[in-house]
């Protein structure tokens, strides 16, 4: 067992961050012991991902002390980071699409699988594969990073900061992307991290983690320390009261009953055949497609919007054939993807641009020209319906938080007034107050005739808002089960087949 210092690993004594028309850090403390989990939680926009980039050395504070180990440091870049012996797991992947995994996983080590300055790919792969297998993946080392689904680049990027060594390890948000299978298997490796002194602070916007996870808790609102403690002292309910300011009943939607309408989606799928070889949505229906990483959940239902699939579609009982996804998009499908940032968002484009990108052919005038009024009532109406909280429509969605970009993120489709609307891990990253306003809007959307298809890691979030669920294992469908007679083991077991 070890033995904790006596003074802690690492502190900060009053960090305050400030952005222009946004104070993110207001005189924030907090300490990290050696061997200790402590959990860091608010709503997005809280000051998290902040006090992150701070300790990682992509930020600088305006004003605070730093220590390690007790002594007054600077962390002058994510390099200088490093080397002070700190890893950072971030929200946002930071891994090169074009370079292989083992690229990815050495870039910056290269000193370790070489000599002379001149690289040995043998090398390279081997200590990449021993990367990979400490935490469970057995992909190809020579697998190009961006080829993979983003739940798998989460796991490369989770090796890479365990692979460092690190005496101080921050992961934000790790599971993220992650099933339930997967996630167990980083807890467990979080306790191996613990007992060999490692101090982790762990951000997270599930709380089921937390409270069993955590030594100690830090809860943070609009940017100030609200709450701090150990974390026995802590219900799930007072932490929740202390991120939003509010009580919230149920962390997830209750069923509620609801008629369906016509059969909107069908589609003839050979990877179906333990399913009758068809997977449908009718008008008012959410489905639930459910599996573990690598099951080929979120490749199927790219395939399906982008006109990959196989199988015969039929739109209304009509037989279409979508060939790209703007054909798709013109016969009334919409497509959420799992990865907001470089998917589902032009992160440099302003919310207005963002929100109108799929009715432009709608709202323009003669010989296309666009006209600013326009485009300016339909982004402030959606803006109004969703209650997309950003000081402007102009500013850039990518300075929104997470919960407020994935707002952005459906509410073009809901401008489209897509018939059906995929959502893949719609609730990814977001916190639990911005999770409850998205619960919402998907019920809305299902009592307005629309059919929703809902990819989710999360098994409780199928359960309680899918009238069906569809399960996925090494890209076959092998079960469709009622969600109301079904339950978290059942779903798992199917997924996993055991």
């Amino acid at each position: 067992m070890v033995v904790p210092q006596a003074g802690p690993i690492l502190e900060l004594v009053d960090v305050e961050k400030s952005y222009p028309g946004v104070r993110a850090l207001k005189a924030v403390s907090l300490r990290l012991q050696a061997g200790e989990v402590h959990a860091l939680v608010g709503e997005n926009g809280a000051g998290k991902s902040t006090l992150v980039k701070i300790l990682g050395g992509i930020e600088q504070p305006d004003a605070g002390i730093l220590r390690l180990a007790g002594a007054t440091s600077t962390l002058a870049s994510p390099l200088a980071a490093r080397r002070a012996g700190i890893a950072v797991i971030h929200q946002e992947l930071t891994l090169l699409p074009q370079m292989t995994i083992a690229e990815n996983l050495l870039l910056g080590r290269e000193a370790l699988v070489g000599r002379c300055g001149i690289v040995s790919p043998s090398r390279r792969r081997r200590a990449a594969r021993a990367m990979l297998e400490r935490i469970g993946v057995g992909r190809d080392p020579d697998t190009t990073v961006g080829s993979l689904p983003v739940s798998e680049q989460q796991l490369v990027e989770i090796a890479r900061a365990l692979s460092e060594d690190a005496k101080v390890i921050l992961m934000d948000e790790p599971t993220a992307a992650l099933t339930e299978v997967e996630a167990a298997a980083l807890f467990a490796k979080i306790g191996e991290l613990k007992a060999t002194g490692v101090a982790i602070l762990y951000v997270s916007h599930r709380l089921d983690e937390v409270m069993r996870l955590a030594d100690r808790i830090t809860v943070l609102r609009d940017g100030a320390l609200v709450a701090q403690g150990a974390a026995a002292t802590f219900t799930v309910g007072e932490i929740i009261t202390a991120m939003v300011g509010r009580t919230i009943a149920d962390h997830y939607p209750r069923r509620e009953p609801r008629r369906l309408g016509e059969l909107l989606l069908d589609v003839e799928e050979p990877a179906a055949a333990a399913c009758g070889g068809r997977v449908w949505l009718r008008a008012g229906e959410i489905v639930g497609v459910a599996g573990l990483i690598g099951s080929g959940r979120s490749e199927w239902a790219n395939a399906l919007f982008s006109g990959g699939l196989k199988g015969e579609i039929r739109l209304r009982g009509r037989v279409v054939r979508p060939k790209s996804p703007h054909h798709s998009r013109q016969l009334g499908i919409g497509l959420v993807p799992g990865d907001r940032k470089v998917q589902g968002l032009f992160s440099d484009l302003s919310v207005r641009e963002n929100l109108t990108i799929t009715v432009l052919d709608r709202i323009s005038g003669a010989l296309g020209v666009l006209h600013p009024s326009r485009l300016a009532e339909v982004a402030r109406a959606l803006i109004a319906r969703l209650a997309i909280r950003c000081p402007s429509d102009r500013v850039r969605v990518g300075t929104l938080s997470g919960g407020n970009q994935q707002k952005v993120a459906m509410a073009k489709w809901l401008a489209r007034e897509s018939d059906v609307l995929i959502l893949d891990e719609p609730t990814r990253g977001v916190d639990i107050g911005a999770k409850e306003e998205i619960y919402r809007l998907i019920l809305q959307m299902a009592r307005d005739g629309k059919a929703v298809m809902l990819v989710s890691s999360e098994v409780p979030e199928l359960l309680s808002l899918s009238d069906r669920i569809y399960v996925m294992r090494k890209g076959q469908f092998v079960d469709a089960v009622d969600a109301g007679r079904s339950s978290q083991e059942q779903l798992i077991a199917l997924a996993s087949g055991e």
